[in-house]
């Protein structure tokens, strides 16, 4: 207990008080009752409180106060005012109960709640993580056994799609080897011709994989140049017309309005995405036939060129449309499947129609045939002429005009280099025909060896061999002053392969299995460019260069037309950004012209356009002056069509 006076100053203090307090009753008598006040309680408190007292009342309430030595203790505390006779506030007697131990037990216990809501909730998240992370780990297992069927399944299906193209290929090839003498020429021929298509068959299922694989790394690339819907599409209708045929069914081929002439796009992808869809088409139905039909859609911000590919053929389930386009999925998985195939078709096709802009979609009901659709985009078509349906037949169908001097006689000594003893024979064989003198290495080292101490016009290098490989020597042998062109021949289809055997020094890029034809060509053209660098410049007045698009139609000639008027100013401006050191123009020229002149019909431009692009953003100077130079010689024979040619040649 304690007395104050009006001022709230101590008069008087009871042993408890000082007790509780810490403080003698000598420190505590004089002093005001802020001598024990705590930082717990706001002004508004102690207002209040006064603010009763002071008006004759009586004041209670819990009251946290601070000892002498800073300890905190709760009191239970009542203020009673006494006035004199005349109603006068004379002193104020304060009554103190210590509620410490309850107070700090409520605070316990309240910290003690807190902590268990605090727990509480805790376990609440890591329970909703639980029954999360309980659905995903379901989920993934779901998705692990639709992985492990789907791969199970694949494997079964791609077994059967390897083995039966080999099973062609072993069988007839032993036929061969057991029984050429007892059979006729014509079963020979057969055997052959079997070999031959099941080899093919082989190839494009290990070119889809290698497709697959290389969308799936994000390492496909496109190409964005002119190409001509018309003739794209006719091809790829074109080609798989005898397959149709074959099975009794029609194949038709549409345009539905008037088409550009030409598109921004990749032909190569296009045509590839068109012999998958068509194609399947035609395997899934057995009557009625397929109906290509191409057009524009102009509906978008942007126009896109679409086709519809129209079958009367088995259908899909409306279970399956989705799977369709998912990687080794066909409508029908099982085992006991009336269709080959890898189901890789659908999945690289949507991927391509994707990467140039489009989409591809599907509508088809069981038994009621299905329609595939591609839409790709075609590029600002401003000031593209529009072509109807009657003049790209007379494009489509009009055969390519001669070109003088497309083949020379191939003359030369060629060093072949492979490890495999299969290809080194088989090369050895296409050359010696063909008159050309051949020598063989089966290792890097060896080539090295044999390059440096004898002569040769050309070198076939694989790049993967023991010992040395062909990246090392090609590498050591542009070091020791080899400049012949060497040929780089890999297995690698893969993305970056071509830039790096650039890189390491080879001159050209081809993959294996050789096509035999494109061994020749790429032969030709570097003993035809190493025979050039060693003789005199051939006679300027040679083999001129006419168009092969319809020069008699007038809307056809004057696109030749103005190509021909501007080619002389782009390679003009080629030869100034070379000696600018410009490459980056010298690239962006050499992409102009690798599209334009197959556009006008001028396709001799597009390989040595494309090589030298391909160098200038290398910033690789090797065989760039040579290139120019060929741009230069082919500019000056480049005429309007064959008339132009006769009247350039006559005396």
């Amino acid at each position: 207990m304690s007395i104050t006076d009006i001022k709230g100053n101590i008069t008087s203090a009871n042993d408890r008080f000082c007790e509780v307090s810490g403080y003698t009753r000598q420190e505590l008598l004089g002093q005001n009752h802020r001598i024990v006040k705590s930082d717990k309680h706001p002004p508004e408190f102690f207002r209040e409180m006064w603010l009763t007292i002071s008006k004759g009342d009586t004041w209670n309430g819990e009251m946290k106060n601070k000892a002498k030595d800073g300890s905190a203790y709760w009191v239970d505390a009542t203020i009673v005012p006494f006035k004199d006779p005349d109603g006068k506030i004379t002193q104020y007697v304060a009554v103190r109960t210590d509620i410490s131990r309850v107070k700090f037990a409520e605070q316990r216990l309240k910290k003690a709640n807190n902590d268990i809501a605090t727990r509480t909730e805790e376990l609440e998240k890591k329970h909703a993580e639980l029954i999360k992370l309980n659905k995903s780990l379901k989920e993934a297992e779901t998705t692990a056994l639709s992985a492990a069927q789907a791969k199970s399944e694949f494997l079964a299906n791609m077994s059967h799609e390897i083995r039966t193209p080999l099973n062609g290929i072993l069988g007839f090839a032993d036929l061969l080897r057991g029984n050429a003498d007892a059979s006729s020429e014509s079963e020979r021929q057969d055997w052959l011709n079997t070999i031959h298509n099941s080899g093919q068959h082989l190839l494009r299922l290990v070119n889809n994989i290698l497709d697959l694989s290389k969308i799936e790394a994000g390492q496909m690339e496109v190409e964005r140049i002119p190409c001509s819907p018309h003739l794209i599409v006719s091809e790829a209708v074109s080609v798989l017309r005898p397959r149709a045929k074959e099975k009794g069914i029609a194949l038709e081929l549409n345009f539905d309005g008037q088409l550009p002439a030409m598109i921004e796009s990749d032909p190569t992808r296009l045509k590839q995405m068109l012999m998958n869809i068509v194609g399947n088409a035609i395997k899934f139905t057995n009557e009625g036939g397929v109906h290509v039909v191409a057009r524009i859609i102009n509906t978008g911000d942007k126009p896109m060129f679409a086709v519809d590919v129209i079958d009367t053929g088995v259908g899909i389930p409306k279970r399956r449309l989705d799977a369709i386009f998912a990687p080794f999925v066909q409508a029908d998985n099982s085992m006991s499947r009336k269709f080959g195939g890898t189901g890789l078709g659908l999945a690289i096709s949507k991927r391509i129609a994707h990467a140039l802009g489009g989409k591809l979609s599907v509508c088809s009901d069981e038994g009621g045939g299905s329609t595939f659709t591609f839409v790709v985009e075609t590029g600002s078509l401003e000031g593209v002429e529009l072509i109807d349906g009657q003049a790209a037949e007379a494009l489509i169908h009009r055969e390519p005009s001669p070109v003088v001097n497309q083949n020379p006689t191939l003359k030369g000594r060629v060093l072949i280099v492979d490890d495999g003893d299969t290809n080194r024979r088989l090369i050895s064989l296409v050359l010696d025909r063909a008159g050309i003198e051949t020598a063989n290495a089966e290792n890097g080292q060896t080539a090295v060896e044999m390059a440096t101490t004898d002569s040769f016009d050309a070198i076939l290098m694989d790049v993967q061999m023991p010992i040395m490989d062909g990246y090392t020597a090609t590498k050591t042998l542009r070091k020791r002053g080899v400049k012949i062109p060497i040929i780089a021949l890999t297995a690698n289809a893969m993305k970056g392969e071509e830039d790096k055997c650039l890189k390491a020094g080879f001159s050209e890029y081809l993959t294996k299995p050789i096509v035999t034809g494109q061994l020749m060509k790429t032969l030709s053209e570097a003993l035809s460019n190493r025979a050039g660098s060693e003789m005199p410049p051939p006679p300027e007045d040679h083999s001129v260069i006419p168009s092969t698009l319809p020069t008699d139609d007038p809307d056809f000639r004057e696109i030749v037309e103005e190509f021909v008027e501007r080619l002389s100013q782009q390679i003009e401006a080629i030869q100034r950004a070379r000696e600018a050191d410009d490459l980056d123009e010298v690239a962006r020229l050499a992409h102009w012209l690798r599209g334009a002149g197959g556009m006008a019909g001028y396709s001799v431009f597009t390989d040595p356009a494309a090589r030298l692009e391909l160098l200038a953003n290398e910033g690789k100077l090797e065989q760039f002056e040579s290139l120019i130079d060929d741009l230069v010689d082919l500019a000056g024979r480049v005429v309007v069509d064959s008339a132009d040619a006769c009247q350039e040649t006559s005396p």
